[in-house]
């Protein structure tokens, strides 16, 4: 895990602690639940922890600010920002229950105070945040469709409401249906592996 320091020198020793500790229960429930395939298992650090935390290479969540993991999964990204970020707010989302209740033992297992599990759809879920990370669980636009409703209107940090969205490949054409204001993040030009050749966090905004 200290190899993720290679790649983001802003992690402190304190959070790969707590990183190392989350690979070990994520590992234990892997094998009850297979959030991710058993084959990527041993591919977690890179794959899945250092591609979640990617995130801080581009930008900081501020103290208090709120974000909503749509479609967490096994909680990614979230578990792992809300290791880096501790004063912000997590709300981790998916609809299929054993996820969110294996989500919720992970955090509470990690003492991880602000992270809450919410078993819900985006369409049906009314609370709202300042920002909103996905891995790719769909098409962008769609996934603007169904999420928009949840951002926070009013702007109070530096960063304008918005969406983080993790995904790979070639998105042009995606991209020439957003409607709103973007920012492409490649993560490669932060993290020198080739993993991320193709990887990049969408940022919409109001």
């Amino acid at each position: 895990m200290k190899e993720l320091q290679t790649y983001l020198p802003n992690i402190t020793d304190q959070q790969i602690e707590k990183l190392e500790a989350f690979a070990i229960v994520f590992r234990e429930w892997n094998a009850k639940l297979n959030l991710v395939s058993r084959k990527d298992i041993d591919n977690l650090n890179i794959h899945h922890i250092l591609h979640s935390i990617s995130l801080t290479a581009f930008v900081q969540f501020e103290h208090g600010s709120s974000v909503i993991d749509v479609g967490t999964g096994g909680g990614l990204p979230g578990l792992p920002l809300a290791i880096i970020f501790p004063e912000s707010q997590f709300t981790l989302m998916d609809s299929i229950g054993k996820k969110i209740n294996a989500v919720t033992e992970m955090a509470r297992e990690l003492k991880l105070d602000n992270v809450i599990g919410i078993k819900a759809r985006s369409n049906e879920f009314k609370a709202k945040a300042n920002f909103i990370v996905s891995r790719a669980v769909t098409t962008l636009p769609s996934f603007i469709d169904q999420t928009h409703h949840l951002l926070l209107l009013r702007h109070q940090y530096n960063l304008k409401p918005g969406i983080f969205y993790y995904k790979g490949g070639d998105l042009k054409d995606e991209l020439k249906l957003v409607e709103n204001p973007y920012k492409t993040f490649d993560i490669s030009d932060k993290i020198k592996h080739d993993f991320f050749d193709t990887k990049k966090i969408i940022y919409i905004h109001n």
